[in-house]
């Protein structure tokens, strides 16, 4: 049966202030890459009100206005100043903005369950470790001895990326995938259903003009009018 698993893996470091999350993480990043594989990052922060537009440009008026999503496009990057909603699943978060991630690393976020954790801990910052206060921690990395979890020392970058990969990017090619979002929160679907639902819309599309040798399809639906399902038992 296929899970939420399917979606894109999204792992988050997790640790006090200055155990070093972010060197961690970026070293981690470096390694997957150079492996060829494609990786999205999106790192928490507490402050609100962030300012990473300058004052009186065109997009920071139209921000300034109230406007709920405001793109920015050059000929090398798009930047998107877009209103944030904390409570939206992290796995819809990555699935919107990393769609063509085959890992996302992130980077916070200690307190939201579901999402698997790697801790980065260091003796000098204390004994009391965020596994026994938080859920799903996977993993330890430290620069001591950790007893009744997964436990990598801080410059086992390929123990870790190794571990990584084995848990969560071990992939079926075999299989057409296809994942589904109501309401922003992730369905699981089983291979059946990811089947049925991958070669129908494949088969509605290759029917419509200049749609071309279709690869990848992003559908986004929504209800309008009096529209209703008969749920069946």
């Amino acid at each position: 049966m296929k899970t939420e698993d399917d979606l894109i893996p999204f792992i988050t470091f997790i640790g006090s202030h200055n155990s070093g999350k972010t060197t961690l993480a970026r070293r981690l990043v470096k390694q997957l890459r150079s492996e060829g594989y494609r990786v999205g990052v999106i790192k928490s922060t507490e402050h609100s009100g962030l300012q990473m537009d300058r004052e009186g440009a065109d997009s920071f008026l139209y921000r300034q206005d109230g406007t709920e999503c405001v793109a920015l496009v050059a000929p090398d990057n798009t930047v998107i100043f877009q209103d944030t909603d904390r409570r939206e699943d992290l796995r819809h978060m990555a699935f919107r903005l990393c769609p063509e991630a085959d890992i996302v690393i992130g980077e916070g976020f200690k307190h939201v369950p579901g999402i698997p954790k790697i801790e980065v801990a260091r003796a000098a910052l204390g004994a009391d470790l965020l596994k026994d206060q938080v859920p799903d921690v996977l993993a330890v990395v430290s620069d001591f001895k950790v007893q009744g979890v997964k436990n990598f020392s801080l410059e086992d970058i390929g123990g870790l990326c190794a571990f990584l990969k084995g848990q969560f990017l071990k992939k079926d090619e075999s299989r057409p995938t296809a994942s589904l979002f109501v309401n922003g929160k992730p369905i699981s679907l089983t291979y059946f259903v990811q089947n049925c639902l991958t070669y129908t819309i494949f088969g509605f599309i290759q029917a419509l003009r200049a749609t071309g040798d279709a690869e990848e399809i992003e559908i986004r639906v929504r209800k309008s009018g009096e529209f209703s399902v008969k749920k069946t038992k």
